[in-house]
């Protein structure tokens, strides 16, 4: 898993757009999101079900740094690669408490074996934020290859800022 720390201007830049496509109904153009790459290594069907944002030191901005930080690699997807540039599939909203916690979001991703996928998630409070903070954000896929497991999968720490 792939996990940048974006906004919606850099995406719909990316697409070739000034507004979201349809597919990605659950953008939020006022806040920060996440660009989430998935690859199926395996030789099934993999079913993501849900996610869990881990929320973490939460702050004042002024003390963090100005940039977004996390695992972006230049050129596209899970190996970086421009050839791995491929569309969001769909755009989720996640809403969360801007305080130290865990929040579960239901999705339903379906990827087939070998391929990789894309989709966003916007990062929605659910109060309004009164000057800029930062938190660290980790994201915990809990998907199925179809054979009943759960099998999670959690992305190394990105800093966001608000």
């Amino acid at each position: 898993m792939n996990l940048v720390a974006t906004d919606v201007q850099a995406v719909l830049t990316e697409l070739g757009t000034t507004t979201p496509p349809e597919e990605l109904g659950e953008l939020s153009l006022d806040h920060p999101l996440l660009d989430v790459w998935v690859r199926n290594r395996g030789d099934r069907k993999k079913f993501v079900r849900h996610i869990s944002l881990g929320i973490s030191a939460v702050g004042s901005a002024e003390a963090a740094s100005p940039a977004l930080e996390g695992t972006a690699r230049p050129g596209g997807g899970p190996s970086g690669h421009q050839t791995d540039r491929l569309r969001p599939t769909t755009a989720y909203r996640a809403g969360f408490q801007l305080q130290e916690g865990t929040y579960r979001k239901t999705i339903s991703q379906l990827i087939d074996p070998g391929e990789d996928d894309r989709f966003l998630l916007s990062l929605v409070p659910w109060h309004d934020v009164e000057g800029p903070y930062t938190y660290t954000i980790t994201l915990t896929m809990d998907s199925a290859r179809f054979t009943g497991r759960p099998l999670l999968t959690t992305s190394a720490p990105v800093q966001v800022r608000v």
